[in-house]
């Protein structure tokens, strides 16, 4: 029986050892620097979902303060709105006031992360508290912009159909009831007519509202961002 070398195999069972753990390692570092690398690439696009938000959101909070000040002016000069206004004018405030406000922020690579569960890649405790934020203002005000708008369809606009040509004052022609020129009557005049208009007003005020404090948010949740990739 051939006598072993034990220090021999010692040896040559160390250096497997040490081979499995290096490639261990080696697979380790790689995996690693691979989620880092997608890290960054998410970061990246988080920021410019970012940028493009508060280009939208700038937007929506436009056409909002447009609604909330057709509905101050038309609160002052509906008690006698023929001494404050023209009949053209007064088609204006009514239209601007029944604008819909186009709330639709970006949100896809966010989406992304929640869906395919790659949000765990992302390090920063900081960046996923501020995205999970981020969301929960963002459904706040949709739910507050579905309001503004269903309320013109539910409210407003059947009550605009019986007083106004609807093509006078929207240019919508397959809405229209044909009706000579317009010459507004005591309606725009009536409790009802004003309650609507401050309803509107009021629910523009919620997404307006709520699309500054977004504003605020996106600036800090895009400054944590650039710090945890380290600049951007």
């Amino acid at each position: 029986m051939p006598k072993i070398n034990w220090g021999q195999a010692a040896s040559e069972a160390l250096l497997i050892l040490v081979g499995i753990l290096l490639a261990l390692a080696a697979d380790a570092w790689w995996e690693e620097r691979s989620e880092r690398l997608q890290e960054r690439e998410y970061l990246e696009a988080l920021a410019s979902e970012l940028d493009q938000m508060k280009a939208h959101v700038r937007s929506v909070l436009r056409d909002a303060e447009d609604v909330v000040e057709s509905g101050r002016v038309l609160l002052e000069v509906t008690p006698d709105w023929q001494s404050a206004v023209s009949t053209d004018s007064l088609s204006v405030l009514i239209a601007e006031l029944s604008s819909e406000v186009a709330w639709a922020p970006p949100t896809t690579v966010y989406q992304d992360l929640v869906n395919t569960g790659a949000v765990v890649v992302i390090q920063s405790d900081e960046v996923r508290l501020g995205l999970n934020e981020l969301m929960e203002v963002i459904s706040w005000v949709d739910s507050r912009q579905l309001r503004h708008n269903e309320f013109f369809w539910a409210e407003m606009e059947p009550y605009f159909r019986l007083h106004i040509p609807l093509l006078a004052v929207f240019g919508w022609d397959a809405l229209a009831v044909p009706r000579d020129s317009w010459i507004p009557g005591d309606f725009v005049r009536t409790d009802e007519f004003r309650n609507l208009v401050a309803a509107k007003s009021l629910t523009a005020l919620d997404v307006q509202d709520g699309g500054e404090e977004l504003m605020e948010l996106i600036d800090e949740v895009r400054g944590t961002i650039n710090v945890a990739a380290g600049g951007l």
